[in-house]
């Protein structure tokens, strides 16, 4: 019976993240790279959301981290780049400006 492959804990870094990718030892330092997620807020965010049964009021510092870690994404790559870790530019700007007020 084949073992399942092991999942990666949200709280690792993205580096050991990508050090336990399936493909990691077939693909160059650079392409793995350009895999990495944006932001480790995303992960963190998912592994609190499903501990705190998905009640996001519990892992509002989190939410926090992670649009400022898009923010900082989208400044990088620009308007144009996408993520499924980031909303898009326009209502990360709305959410960003909602919580200044």
């Amino acid at each position: 019976m084949a073992r399942p492959t092991p999942q990666p804990s949200p709280l690792e870094t993205t580096t050991d993240v990508l050090a336990s990718h399936p493909s990691s030892s077939k693909t160059s330092l650079r392409s793995r790279r350009a895999i990495r997620v944006p932001c480790v807020a995303a992960l963190r965010f998912s592994y609190c959301l499903a501990k705190n049964g998905y009640n996001q009021d519990r892992c509002q510092r989190l939410v926090d981290a992670l649009y400022d870690c898009c923010d900082a994404f989208y400044a990088r790559q620009g308007d144009t780049a996408s993520t499924p870790s980031c909303p898009r530019p326009d209502l990360l700007r709305l959410k960003l400006s909602q919580r200044k007020t």
